[in-house]
């Protein structure tokens, strides 16, 4: 598929309704949506198109230039840093609320980059909103565009005026294979920081406040010649302590991308060891049969570190859970970087097996072998298998096929399973086998 790299970010105060716009255009629930000033701290980017045209729609935090706290601060600077990339900006007011003096900062803000500027003004839906429209005319901008996110009412003709201003660029033809990484994990064990280190930049707000980041944040980069998608995305606490409203929705994103990445890192705190919620996202991650790779973060601030500790801690992190044999383990700082180079190797090496493809012939000497060593049994009955196929990749799938499927019982998939691991470790992915009759 053919992309372009144009960028058109929308900026503005806090609440003036940019996720909603963002979520409209895109025609799907990508940002949190609330009432509550200041839900988006992170940016998200996201492919749109427009009659034809593609562009990349970035939904920024609102900006507030007089941020109480680290946390703001920073969210402050991602905004900023995302206006910088943008080709076009999209600078969003509140038609209800009217000219306000914050709004008045953003323009200034907005002046000393010099990118082109779309006057928005949201919530016009009502004869009332539309009479405060003329106040904005005092910021300078040229005619403003009148718009109702929630009832998309006007963002159809400010779409057609957007592609139209965007600067040509030459679009990229024939795109590399791209892995999506999901960085997951219970809250504040280092995701953002991690994820800012795998790419290469601040992209991501790092707090030591527990559960900074809300919405799953994407960033793509190549190393080696591979395209790699990394998604970091918010801390998952146990079901039972998850809050209403805006975080009980970042939990269901959070699945969305596990269930959407190739490979999921999940990192565990080294001081800690293994708990029962990392088991739980274990379980997530296994589930949906993504391929997966344990990350012991914070590596560098345990001590007695001796020959083979790895070792032991990895055969702990078994013992207690043993369906998580099937994943490897990488002990990491993702503060200083440490192993940085080979989580790259190893997300590699689990694309890799998650696209396992075996031959029909190998798998039909394989289930031969497997019968004639273990024979299934069933009461009276002559259980029996024709083939064992591969169905597909991604994760890897197989049919056994079979006379009556009700005649086994699942510690038989589970022996077969066993056996095609033992030819096709298939290290860090979860299979599939579905038992067919023939």
């Amino acid at each position: 598929m053919k992309k372009t790299d144009n960028l058109v970010a929308i900026v503005g105060r806090p609440n003036v309704g940019k996720s909603t716009f963002f979520n409209r255009v895109i025609g799907e629930r990508r940002a949190i949506l609330s009432d509550v000033a200041g839900t988006t701290r992170d940016y998200l980017y996201e492919e749109a198109i427009w009659n034809g045209v593609p562009f990349t729609l970035v939904d920024t935090a609102g900006l507030d230039f007089d941020p109480k706290g680290e946390l703001a601060q920073s969210v402050l600077a991602q905004a900023k840093n995302a206006v910088t990339q943008a080709d076009l900006v999209l600078f969003m007011v509140d038609g209800e609320e009217g000219l306000k003096p914050l709004d008045l900062e953003v323009v200034k803000f907005l002046r000393k980059t010099k990118v082109k500027i779309f006057l928005v003004v949201n919530k016009i839906d009502t004869k009332k909103s539309k009479e405060k429209t003329s106040e904005f005319y005092r910021l300078g901008l040229g005619e403003p565009y009148e718009v109702s996110s929630v009832k998309g009412i006007g963002i159809g003709d400010l779409l057609d005026e957007v592609i139209k201003s965007l600067p040509e660029k030459k679009a990229i033809a024939d795109e590399k294979e791209v892995i999506r990484v999901a960085i997951v994990g219970r809250p504040n064990v280092g995701k953002s920081t991690l994820f800012n280190k795998m790419v290469g930049s601040e992209r991501s707000v790092v707090s030591e406040i527990s559960g900074t980041t809300r919405d799953a944040v994407n960033a793509r980069i190549e190393v080696g010649g591979q395209v790699f998608e990394f998604i970091d995305t918010a801390g998952l606490r146990r079901r039972g302590r998850i809050e209403k409203g805006i975080e009980k929705f970042s939990a269901l994103r959070v699945l969305r991308s596990i269930k959407e990445a190739d490979v999921a890192l999940l990192l565990i705190e080294a001081e800690e060891g293994l708990v029962s919620q990392d088991m739980h996202i274990a379980e997530v991650i296994l589930k949906e049969h993504r391929a997966g790779i344990i990350v012991v973060n914070k590596w560098d601030t345990v001590d007695d570190k001796e020959t083979g500790t790895m070792s032991h801690y990895q055969r702990l992190i078994y013992a207690t859970a043993p369906f998580l044999r099937i994943l490897p383990t990488v002990f990491v700082s993702a503060k200083t970087g440490q192993r940085k180079t080979k989580i790259f190797e190893m997300i590699k090496d689990a694309y890799e097996q998650f696209n396992t493809k075996i031959k029909d012939e190998d798998l039909g000497g394989l289930i031969k072998q497997a019968v004639s060593e273990f024979p299934p049994k069933h009461r009276n009955t002559k259980p029996k298998i024709y083939g064992l196929k591969q169905r597909s990749t991604a994760p890897p799938t197989f049919l056994l096929l079979v006379n009556n499927p009700s005649w086994f019982h699942f510690s038989y998939l589970r022996y077969v399973e066993n056996k095609l691991r033992e030819q096709y470790p298939m290290v860090g992915t979860p299979i599939k086998l579905i038992i067919m009759k023939k």
